[in-house]
């Protein structure tokens, strides 16, 4: 993974006429600060070039003593030392107030003194170079060319200030050459020149883009720095770092702040034994830190790794994230990362998954996780070849407290019921509420069934108890329907499925007792299902006038069923006819299930009848 920056001076393209000081570009780039480097970077060789430009000046007095005049050296000498100083100390002069940034002006200015200083110079080669002997014009031009060199490497800061001098030096240079020698040493002095002046561009062009990039460099340093230092004020967030012995190096304060120690304590500590505390000498390890021990060994980058850690005896959860760092050469150097404090969004988590899965009103687990529960008890059982249990529990009687007492009691009574459900359930079994009055029991291993079936009984027993809640004495009862898996369903569905076809045959019983699975169970309710189908009018069937009696058309049916249609109504006639999807044909096989199991709750919403031709 590599990241690329990019920044005003990423490619360093810097303009000709806005490096020697012509003009403004309009651009992004900030030439203030470049600016003030190159008269920095001036003012620092200021006192070199002064003794630079009065070493020269008392060599040449020195040359041409024996064929100048005295006064004029002199002269000339002090003239040079005068200029070279005024030059000198402008520069230092300015040095504080362009520290940070300068002005075009500013550069500009500099041209002065470039010019002044080779004018001054100039004369050495124009008035002496035409009286010198051999070995005076050869230390002359000697002395002008060191000049001139180190001039344009020490001051290509200030490249046309610089192009100036030299310019002017040069020139009269190669104008004494050509009237006093030969041309052609005059061009070659020229040519020397120019050399020179490109030399001194290229170098001032360098410097200025090396000190554009760091300039860029401190600019993004100084954004970085004020981002973690934002990062660690407000973030709960800390930076970490070990070395190739997995030692914390650079604790942040941070980090040794959420540790509860002093981050010079815990310098040159192993990581692990920082983060174990005084689980390190037992060692009892959270799997959370037993992995990153891990993948630190493996040198693999982890991200999000969630483990315990215990300050000042309290439990805090941290995630931590980090990676590998390798050299230039490629070797292993440590870890980096990233860790922060989740406890508290641990526990929101933990409130929420608790709201999801658990009943607000009485705290037991609810539809969601009592399914959940069975699911994995049934793929144990189906594992190991065991057996799992699950109990379906409907209070009797319950309906009767709400009518006549209101929700509130009704609601204070299921807390009741929950508290007592809760006395009896041990490890091996969850007690949940599955909705209103129904609740349910998971036993994970059912294998004694004598057991389980004791446990029914007593929930019964116990549930059958009087209540007293709001000064009221409350009889409720309970009904249990019971199903074993995987022997009464495959799944958790029909496992609940089961159940409830037991607690209905319980129900039916008249409560207060629990009935065990059967596959009859599942035929019946199969049976009432066909049947209310069959009882139930069809979308054409007449229907019943305001008195409840059929008019009119009764004597549509076939002779044999108008018998049917008055005592069971024509409806139920009609589909004692239809039933099969025969047409209009007589089911005389029906009517006795109607007063069989799987016909008794139709009793109960349909009156009934008797039909003698039906017997």
């Amino acid at each position: 993974m590599t990241s690329q920056t990019t920044s005003q001076f990423a490619k360093p393209r810097i303009d000709v006429r806005a490096l020697l000081g012509l003009y403004d570009p309009a651009d992004t780039t900030d030439w203030g600060p470049i600016r003030a480097a190159q008269m920095n970077a001036g003012s620092q060789l200021a006192l070199f070039m002064l003794a630079a430009n009065v070493i020269g000046a008392a060599l040449i007095t020195l040359a041409f003593a024996p064929t100048v005049p005295l006064w004029q050296l002199a002269s000339w000498s002090a003239l040079v030392a005068a200029v070279g100083a005024a030059v000198a100390f402008r520069r230092l002069a300015v040095r504080h107030r362009t520290e940070r940034t300068a002005t075009l002006k500013d550069v500009r200015e500099t041209v002065l003194d470039g010019i002044a200083l080779g004018a001054v110079w100039s004369i050495a080669p124009l008035l002496f170079g035409s009286t010198a002997n051999a070995e005076a014009a050869a230390a002359l031009w000697i002395i002008v060319s060191i000049l001139m060199a180190a001039s344009a490497v020490a001051m290509a800061a200030l490249p046309l200030a610089t192009i100036a001098f030299l310019a002017v030096l040069g020139g009269s240079a190669a104008v004494s050459l050509a009237v006093t020698t030969s041309p052609a040493l005059g061009a070659a002095s020229l040519i020397f020149t120019v050399l020179l002046s490109i030399g001194c561009f290229a170098r001032g062009k360098a410097l200025v883009v090396i000190r554009a990039g760091e300039i860029a460099l401190a600019e993004r340093d100084e954004t970085v720095s004020l981002l973690l230092r934002e990062f660690e004020d407000k973030g709960s967030d800390w930076l970490w770092e070990t070395d190739a012995q997995r030692r914390v190096v650079r604790a942040n304060p941070r980090f040794a702040v959420s540790l509860g120690v002093d981050p010079k304590a815990i310098n040159g500590m192993p990581f692990l034994q920082v983060l174990a505390g005084t689980a390190w000498e037992s060692g009892n390890f959270a799997q959370g830190l037993r992995e990153m021990a891990e993948r630190l060994k493996k040198r693999e980058p982890f991200r999000d790794l969630l483990l315990p850690v215990y300050v000042d005896g309290a439990e805090r959860w941290w995630e931590m994230t980090g990676s590998p760092r390798f050299n230039e050469e490629g070797g292993y150097i440590g870890f980096r990362g990233v860790g922060s404090d989740v406890t508290e969004a641990r526990e929101s988590a933990n409130k929420i998954s608790r709201m999801a899965r658990y009943d607000t009103l009485t705290g037991l687990p609810n539809r969601l996780l009592i399914n959940e529960t069975l699911a994995v008890a049934m793929a144990e059982a189906e594992k190991w070849g065991s057996r799992c249990a699950f109990m379906m529990i409907d209070l009797d009687r319950f309906k009767a407290v709400n009518d006549t007492l209101g929700h509130p009691v009704g609601d204070r009574l299921l807390m009741r019921v929950s508290e007592r459900l809760k006395q009896l359930m041990t490890a091996n079994d969850v007690i949940g509420r599955l909705g209103g009055d129904e609740f349910a029991v998971v036993v994970r291993d059912a294998t004694d069934t004598a057991a389980v079936e004791r446990l029914a009984h007593t929930i019964i027993s116990v549930l059958s108890q009087p209540y007293e809640v709001d000064q009221h004495t409350l009889y409720i009862g309970a009904s249990v329907g019971l199903a074993v898996g995987p022997r009464d369903g495959r799944t958790a569905e029909m496992l609940i499925r089961s159940a409830d076809l037991a607690l209905y045959r319980s129900k039916d019983a008249g409560g207060g007792i629990f009935h065990a699975y059967e596959p009859e169970l599942h035929v019946q309710a199969e049976e009432r299902r066909v049947l209310e189908m069959a009882l139930l009018p069809a979308p054409t069937d007449p229907a019943p006038d305001r008195h409840g009696r059929w008019r009119g058309d009764a004597e549509r049916l076939p002779p044999r069923a108008q018998h049917c249609a008055a005592p069971f109504g024509l409806g139920q006639g009609l589909r004692y006819l239809r039933a099969g999807h025969g047409g209009w044909r007589h089911r005389p096989d029906l009517y006795p299930r109607l007063h069989g199991p799987a016909g008794q709750h139709l009793h109960r919403r349909q009156p009934q009848g008797r039909c003698g031709q039906c017997l």
